[in-house]
């Protein structure tokens, strides 16, 4: 898992104490990048394009026009991490009727 800027090690630690934490605490047994496959999916399946998501998880584009458009996407970046940010509280708070399943600790 990679991370921008110049703490990579603090970073790497503290997702690495927070994976330990969760899968003490739930039992359930995972690595952090099906964290971010969820969220990819998830995202798109709620309306958000491919390439914000694909921006959101600093993926490189290998065609042409990704050359030429030097453009950010701050703004689409923070709307989609919102939405994604609010659909987790609503799976959370159980005020959606999507599938998710809750897990017992074994």
């Amino acid at each position: 898992m990679g991370f921008s800027g110049t703490n990579n090690d603090n970073h790497r630690v503290a997702v690495h104490k927070a994976h330990s934490r969760i899968r003490k605490n739930s039992k359930v047994d995972f690595v952090p990048h099906d964290l971010r496959r969820t969220a990819a999916s998830h995202m798109t399946s709620m309306g958000i394009t491919r390439l914000v998501v694909k921006k959101i998880l600093n993926h490189v584009e290998a065609d042409v026009t990704a050359v030429y458009d030097r453009y950010s996407y701050d703004n689409e970046k923070r709307h989609a991490l919102d939405a994604w940010g609010n659909q987790l509280n609503r799976i959370l708070n159980k005020e959606t009727t999507s599938n998710v399943v809750s897990l017992k600790a074994v």
